[in-house]
């Protein structure tokens, strides 16, 4: 398959077509939008979830235990950059929801490691498969070309966020 971009009928063609923008200007409607944008993001992932008694942020981080296995709270906010607290609370939310189990750390007996339960992972790919089925829905007019696009230009946006 062939991933060049058409420019054409890009999004790359529409932005490189604009030429006296205000930067500022560009910078403050973008933020605004990828703002709006998330926030939208996450209620329609909170729907597609509700129904396993989640919201967008807790899936995040059973996802990551599920993918890594086995985590400690500090890990994950690392990766994820939530808040301590944050975390702490959506871990005992899994932990009551039995979605997640929390073992003493044998390296450090002032920690935990958190596993998922059978459960958890039963949950977590379904919900994996629900998210995967929605987003096809959501972005299937959009050309392969104008997801790279907009997949690396996140990335971009992310890295200057972050300081990556």
């Amino acid at each position: 398959m062939d991933n060049t971009v058409d420019t054409e009928n890009s999004l790359y063609r529409i932005v490189s077509m604009e030429t006296n923008l205000d930067k500022s200007k560009e910078v403050n409607y973008l933020l605004k939008h990828l703002l709006r944008t998330g926030a939208n993001l996450e209620k329609a992932g909170n729907r597609i979830l509700s129904e396993y008694h989640l919201n967008q942020q807790q899936f995040i981080v059973l996802n990551e235990i599920v993918r890594k296995k086995t985590m400690t709270p500090n890990e994950i906010v690392l990766e994820l950059g939530y808040e301590k607290s944050n975390i702490s609370k959506i871990i005992k939310k899994l932990k009551v929801l039995k979605y997640l189990e929390s073992v003493l750390n044998p390296d450090d007996h002032r920690s935990i490691i958190l596993k998922p339960t059978t459960i958890g992972i039963k949950i977590w790919k379904q919900g994996i498969h629900k998210l995967n089925k929605d987003n096809n829905i959501m972005f299937q007019k959009i050309s392969i070309e104008d997801i790279i696009i907009m997949k690396e230009s996140v990335h971009m946006i992310s890295n200057i966020i972050f300081r990556k």
